[in-house]
């Protein structure tokens, strides 16, 4: 009785699983409609990508951006480069100039020591020193490809230890909570003198050695990153002079101003200031104290030209470097979105494949036709076992 009990038992639960497997999955029945869709949103966007890299390889664009590049490179090679070089650039701390007075102490005596007095930059007696050349190659975006772009010879001039490694002052936190620099500003001259003797002389923005500045960030978000310095209903960061730069445009009449844009290197800017001490290596992560003891004759002052090819590419590429993908490239990421595409539909599909097969197999056959799960219980004796992907069964 026990035995007969368990073969209709486990006939029950065989004939039950056939009947659930035929009314999920029967052959009539399609995918599921989210996978469907789902799919067919992924299929659409990688057709997309495909397409449009297909179409970028008949246009090529990537020509059409180099090609003011390479008119700028060969007129820097034949040119520009020459008149950079041939000219003689000179600097000088104008203000403040060192002056030694005599201070007395708490005892009353009188002793010698140097302070700085700010002065006309145009009535300055500080000498002038000479910058030197630079010839440190900037190249374009490591990802980018050399094909059909002119390469160059790079030339800027740099003078080092413009700032005094300590000069005297420190921030200060005032009454309002904001924090300012006690010592003195300091003004830096230029001077240039081109082949034929035409000289101009450029008064720089005046240096501040360390100050705080507002950041865009919340009360949570400052107190994660910028070490909290939260007041006057805003986020603050401490930040360092980090460079001084300067472009200039040959004129007949010399060296001049550019016309039409800002003098400065970093976007515009002569002074590039940083979350660092200047020439540290640190990333700039931890909040300067208000004196963080930093060494600010790493400072460097630099000339460049507007004819530099770095920063004609660094406008023409919006400060990437990258000026886009050969039309063989853009047939390999086109090829790379279908192949993509025919894997992804395949995965998609892959759970009802199985599906189907598994009721191939171990469903009742409606032709007829003998399941290779009835052959293995013929030749066998026993119940055999069918173990789709992801589920066992048990005949």
């Amino acid at each position: 009785m026990a035995a007969a009990a368990a073969i209709i038992s486990r006939k029950h639960r065989s004939y039950g699983y056939q009947y659930n497997t035929r009314s999920r999955y029967d052959d009539e029945d399609g995918p599921n409609l989210c996978w469907l869709t789902l799919f067919g949103m992924l299929g659409i966007g990688l057709i997309g990508f495909g397409a449009w890299y297909a179409y970028d390889s008949f246009e090529d664009p990537r020509v059409v951006a180099i090609r003011p590049y390479n008119t700028a490179v060969e007129a820097w090679n034949t040119v520009h480069r020459s008149e950079f070089a041939d000219t003689s650039f000179e600097w000088r701390m104008a203000s403040p100039e060192p002056q030694s007075v005599m201070v007395e102490d708490a005892d009353g005596n009188k002793h010698p020591e140097v302070q700085f007095k700010a002065v006309d930059p145009a009535a300055s007696t500080a000498e002038w020193k000479a910058m030197v050349q630079a010839m440190v190659p900037e190249p374009l975006a490591p990802d980018q490809n050399k094909e059909g772009i002119l390469s160059y010879e790079p030339l800027r001039w740099e003078a080092r230890g413009v700032l005094p490694a300590n000069p005297p002052g420190h921030l200060e936190t005032g009454a309002d909570g904001n924090a300012f620099w006690t010592g003195p500003q300091y003004q830096i001259q230029l001077r240039t003198r081109t082949k034929d003797g035409k000289e101009s002389v450029f008064d720089l923005e005046a240096i501040t050695p360390m100050k705080e500045v507002p950041v865009p960030a919340n009360q949570k978000m400052c107190r994660l990153h910028h070490a909290n310095n939260y007041h006057d209903h805003r986020c603050w960061d401490r930040v360092a002079i980090a460079q001084v730069c300067l472009r200039l445009n040959h004129t007949s009449d010399g060296w001049k101003a550019p016309e039409g844009m800002q003098r400065g290197c970093a976007a515009g800017a002569e002074l590039a200031f940083s979350r660092s001490c200047p020439g540290s290596m640190m990333a700039g992560r931890n909040q300067l104290g208000e004196n963080p003891g930093c060494d600010f004759s790493s400072v460097t002052f630099t000339v460049r030209s507007v004819d530099d090819p770095h920063l004609i590419a660094q406008a023409l590429t919006a400060g990437t470097l990258n000026f886009g993908y050969t039309p063989h490239e853009n047939w390999v990421s086109a090829a790379l979105s279908f192949c993509s595409l025919l894997r992804a539909s395949r995965a998609a599909l892959a759970p009802f494949s199985q599906l189907h097969a598994m009721h191939i197999c171990c469903g009742n056959s409606r032709a007829g036709v003998t399941s290779p799960c009835a052959v293995g219980r013929a030749k066998g004796g026993k119940q055999g076992t069918w173990r789709p992907r992801g589920r066992n069964m048990e005949l």
